[in-house]
């Protein structure tokens, strides 16, 4: 695929109305994996959400769905956080994030979302400070979820503490840190971070190409 195809592949699939993230995601990926096959890593998040669905069976228990998609993603397939290299760029691109098994907050979140999607569990993306998380709602109240630390579920104090690690207690959690955020603006987050990367790396080129 040559650069323009690639680029127009990427401008196709943000045009839609109602954007699929997991596709979006992929095609960001293109520039730097000019060969991705989409419809491969589509295909293995279905399956993923296929041995979910599985150990799940009939429940409705959210605690208990979030168990197994935590129990498929982070102990039976090894997803994790890569902490060790955090600033690798192959975390920031959805397709080597499954096949490496291995991410930043807001790919691992990108992940655990389409799989509980797939599965008919409501997960939203929280665009919190330094540190993107998920959130669903069981019986009107949020529980917040952090992918890249194996899926664990965070209390207001877990949310205080992180912020204090990240910023030296100089922040507070706001209401709006906990917000939902759209499709949109998470695909927004991804390029952020990977121009980011890009651009401390002095990777002229490639920082123009997220632009």
């Amino acid at each position: 695929m040559d650069e323009n195809a690639q680029y127009r592949v990427f401008a196709e699939a943000v045009a839609e109305p109602e954007l699929d993230l997991a596709r979006v995601a992929l095609t960001i990926a293109l520039p730097e994996y000019p060969e991705l096959d989409v419809t491969h890593y589509l295909s293995c998040m279905d399956r993923l959400a296929g041995s979910v669905s599985e150990l799940t069976g009939a429940t409705e228990d959210v605690y208990r769905r979030l168990a197994c998609v935590d129990y498929v993603l982070f102990k039976d397939r090894g997803f994790m956080g890569n902490s060790e290299d955090y600033y690798d760029p192959e975390n920031s691109f959805l397709n080597r994030v499954i096949a490496r098994k291995r991410g930043i907050p807001i790919t691992l979140s990108v992940l655990y979302m389409e799989v509980c999607r797939r599965v008919g569990l409501g997960v939203q993306g929280v665009g919190f400070p330094g540190h993107f998380l998920v959130k669903t709602v069981c019986d009107g109240e949020e529980i917040f979820v952090d992918p890249f630390h194996n899926g664990s579920i965070l209390s207001s104090s877990d949310l205080q503490g992180l912020l204090d690690k990240m910023y030296g207690g100089r922040l507070e959690v706001q209401p709006e840190s906990l917000a939902a955020v759209s499709s949109r603006q998470i695909v927004q987050r991804m390029l952020n971070n990977i121009k980011l990367i890009y651009s401390n790396r002095q990777d002229v080129k490639r920082c123009l190409g997220v632009v």
